[in-house]
């Protein structure tokens, strides 16, 4: 259970918990608050760890584009290079 000392409350937050204490059912309105602050804490840490991760996956996306895309230029030239030979050869004869 999360006790909400040991959270991390901004000014704000804090102010937010005092205001829903101030119902006649101070209590659950104190809790649902702490939860949907909590909630919106850990899901903005998941945006934030997921946006992290698209990036790492972006720049490795982009290395593995730029091998491909000079693997194939070097096939390019082993083909010209390979027909150029092809036709010597044939005029050769």
């Amino acid at each position: 259970m999360i006790i909400f000392n040991e959270m991390e409350f901004t000014k704000g937050e804090k102010e937010l918990i005092g205001a829903s204490e101030a119902t006649p059912v101070h209590t659950i309105n104190k809790t649902s608050t702490i939860s949907k602050i909590y909630l919106a804490k850990t899901i903005k840490g998941s945006i934030d760890q997921l946006v992290i991760s698209n990036n790492n996956l972006e720049k490795s996306n982009d290395k593995h584009n730029r091998r491909i895309f000079s693997l194939t230029i070097a096939l390019v030239f082993v083909g010209i290079v390979q027909a150029i030979t092809t036709i010597v050869q044939v005029i050769a004869q």
